[in-house]
């Protein structure tokens, strides 16, 4: 699920918003898995790169419950515009 950075649920965020991608689970610490984000409206940046098809790559669990992930929403909008 999404959760804005002060810890409220949401559904995907707005453009240029900053939001966390959550994921609760056990045992995850140290585990790698990609993670599909998918989205037609969307794109997400994650460290500074937007996440090429959606996908963070190869991401490793930090924490053994519930895992925070900081993500970036970007409007596809303003992707159309930077590639013309």
């Amino acid at each position: 699920y999404f959760t804005d950075l002060q810890g409220n649920k949401i559904d995907l965020g707005e453009d240029e918003q900053e939001i966390y991608l959550v994921i609760e689970g056990e045992n995850l610490v140290g585990e790698q898995i990609d993670i599909d984000l998918t989205d037609k409206k969307l794109y997400f940046e994650y460290n500074g790169s937007i996440l090429e098809n959606d996908l963070l790559k190869n991401y490793t669990f930090k924490n053994d419950n519930k895992e925070q992930i900081k993500l970036k929403v970007i409007d596809t909008k303003l992707i159309q515009i930077w590639e013309v």
